[in-house]
């Protein structure tokens, strides 16, 4: 198979991408340029209000979605660190960053204007072709799951050596990223994985796309230490004890969670397991409620009912 035939197809087909610009012009790159002008694979540019770091003067700025590449390390691994290197279970966040930025065929990195230093970044690695990398969070979360929770953990995310078909979802963004852009953001990166399972270079690299099922780490204020089975228990049925009961439980308080990110409360919904570690250094805060990093495996069945109800929620003005 032509594989250049197949790079063209594949950037015809990306109306939200837009390629790098070349870090020098050549007359191939002008020649480029000329013949997709106009063409749907360049992405629109969002224009969009953001709040500068220094006062509250709004200002305007256009918004590019790239392909990853080496110029990104730096910022991807700032992004990465705004999270804090503990919160990713002991992965190597310098070679995670290196594997993110290496991927460019699936990943996505966002910038404003010609401006050098990426605002966000979203990438999916296989964790077939990742097991190395991966283990120390294997390791962690094996010690966190206990019974018919730990069946599963094993199932979904084997021990290297084992055939595994599950993809780790990444991603970190400033502050105040553009919520609008958050969709975008994510059709990307499940757009590239779906092409990436018939026009990858070689057969084995198509294999390693095909996931049945995705880890999502995030962060979240929660004033349960227990495992996720039972604190997902609990918030589905917590009104409804109230209801009946008039109060709760004496010896079982509610459990609260609240997440940073408005898509991740669709994302645990749609869980299939979710598993949760402390991060070092983090008190409870006024209500009970501290910092502690989930784990959140949804099935790759999920992912349509995800994205619409992203989407949906952009809309409604989550």
């Amino acid at each position: 198979t032509d594989t250049t035939n197949l790079d063209m197809e594949r950037t015809a087909s990306k109306p939200t991408r837009r390629k790098r610009p070349a870090k020098e012009e050549s007359d191939d790159a002008e020649e480029y340029a000329d013949s997709s002008a106009g063409d749907e694979s360049e992405i629109e540019e969002a224009e969009i209000g953001m709040i500068a770091d220094e006062g509250d003067e709004e200002i305007d700025a256009d918004v590019g979605f790239y392909d990853p590449g080496e110029e990104d390390v730096e910022f991807v691994e700032k992004l990465i660190a705004l999270a804090g290197t503990a919160s990713y279970g002991g992965i190597d966040t310098s070679q995670l960053t290196k594997e993110i930025c290496k991927q460019t065929r699936v990943g996505t990195v966002v910038r404003i204007g010609e401006e050098v230093e990426d605002i966000a970044f979203i990438s999916a690695l296989s964790s077939s072709t990742h097991h190395a990398l991966l283990r120390p969070l294997r390791k962690l979360l094996v010690r966190s799951a206990v019974n018919e929770e730990a069946q599963k953990l094993k199932a979904i995310f084997p021990k290297e050596g084992e055939s595994s078909k599950m993809g780790l979802l990444v991603t970190e963004r400033v502050v105040n990223f553009p919520p609008e852009l958050v969709p975008k953001l994510h059709e990307a990166i499940f757009d590239e994985i779906s092409w990436a399972q018939e026009d990858e270079p070689t057969k084995e690299l198509q294999e390693s796309f095909k996931f049945e099922s995705y880890l999502y780490l995030t962060s979240g204020m929660t004033n349960s230490t227990g495992l996720s089975t039972k604190l997902k228990a609990r918030k589905k049925s917590k009104r409804k004890r109230r209801k009946k009961k008039g109060q709760n439980p004496v010896d079982e308080a509610p459990a609260k969670l609240e997440f940073f990110r408005y898509e991740d409360d669709i994302i645990y919904n749609n869980s299939s397991l979710v598993l949760s570690f402390s991060l070092p250094g983090q008190a409870p805060v006024k209500g009970g409620l501290v910092l502690r990093r989930f784990a959140i495996f949804f099935p790759a069945t999920a992912v349509a009912k995800i994205r619409e109800e992203i989407t949906k929620g952009i809309g409604n003005g989550s």
